[in-house]
Formats: C-alpha cells, sequence, structure tokens
C-alpha cells in the first residue's frame, strides 16, 4: 500500500509508471500534475484524487484506476488496456480515450471521442455514465446495460455522436420480470 500525499508533478519528456501489487484499494495520489506521461501497472487499484493540471497521456495497462465523486483527472489522451479498468464516478477529461478494457461507473467524460474497442458498462448497479463528446463502438466492442424488475436501466448519455457496432450486453438484476 502506498499513499502519496502531496503533489506529484511529471515533466515534459518524462514518464511516472505506478506498479502496485495486486491489493484491493492499494494506493492514492493526492495530486497529479505536469505534462510528462503517467503508466499504471500492476493489478492492484489506485485512486488519483486531483489531476486538473496534468495534460500528459496515460496508459492504464493493468489494474483499475479509479476516479472518486467530486474528483477530476486530466489527460492529453487515455488508453486502457486489455487488463486494464476504469472505473469513474468523478469526471475524466481528455481529448481522446481509446478502451481496449473495461470503462464503467456513474461519473462523466468530457471528452472528443471515446473508442470502444472492448467492454464500456454505465452504472454503477442502475445508473448514468455520461459523456461530453462522441461515442464511438467498434464491432469488437460492447455496451453493458442492466436492468430491473421496476423497468430502470442504466444509461449511456452521449452530448455528442453515438456510432455503435458491435454488441450490447443486457444483464437482468434479480426480480420478476
Amino acid at each position: 500500500t502506498f499513499n502519496i500525499q502531496s503533489n506529484v508533478f511529471i515533466n515534459g519528456g518524462a514518464t511516472l509508471i505506478i506498479n502496485e501489487p495486486a491489493l484491493k484499494n492499494s494506493g492514492f495520489i493526492s495530486k497529479l500534475s505536469g505534462t510528462g506521461d503517467f503508466v499504471k501497472r500492476g493489478l492492484g487499484d489506485i485512486y488519483i484524487l486531483e489531476a486538473e493540471d496534468f495534460s500528459g497521456n496515460s496508459s492504464i495497462e493493468y489494474g483499475e484506476l479509479i476516479i472518486p465523486v467530486s474528483y477530476e483527472f486530466n489527460s492529453q489522451n487515455i488508453k486502457v488496456e486489455r487488463t486494464g479498468r476504469i472505473f469513474v464516478s468523478g469526471i475524466i477529461n481528455a481529448d481522446v480515450v481509446t478502451n481496449y478494457g473495461y470503462i464503467f461507473g456513474t461519473g462523466r467524460l468530457l471528452v472528443n471521442t471515446l473508442n470502444n474497442f472492448s467492454l464500456v458498462e454505465a452504472g454503477n448497479s442502475i445508473g448514468t455514465l455520461t459523456i461530453n463528446g462522441n461515442y464511438m463502438q467498434d464491432p469488437s466492442g460492447t455496451l453493458g446495460v442492466e436492468i430491473d424488475a421496476t423497468g430502470a436501466a442504466n444509461l449511456l448519455n452521449v452530448t455528442g455522436t453515438a456510432t455503435l457496432d458491435g454488441n450490447v450486453d443486457v444483464t437482468p438484476n434479480p426480480g420478476i420480470y
């Protein structure tokens, strides 16, 4: 477990690589800033509480990046690899997000484009994931949606253009339908 309480500044041309073990809630960075690159490795989870002054690129190769409610993660471009996950209940602000892994939650993505080549799942149980920008789902992509017996369902709210290809995976919660 690690906790970085002070500002982590990444100079342009430099790369910060976080490679933590496979632990739940294994660490957090209080504040991330600069123009260098951020790489998340290791199977554990990491919370980033503030990255409004960060403008480098990010790569989530393994494990989970968590952006909690009321926090914002800025990055020029974000790439989520096959074994990476992002849970967003706060805000992600990026030019392009390219997903080969798993993005889920009830937050907002302020993007020009979210390219989904794997799995995007709106909600955390029943809820809404908002994409302020465009959503492009490749033929290899899947949009995951939960429904419940009352008729409620997850919602992917796209304010730009949604281009849907691939699959929709509907998962019913327990109940009588």
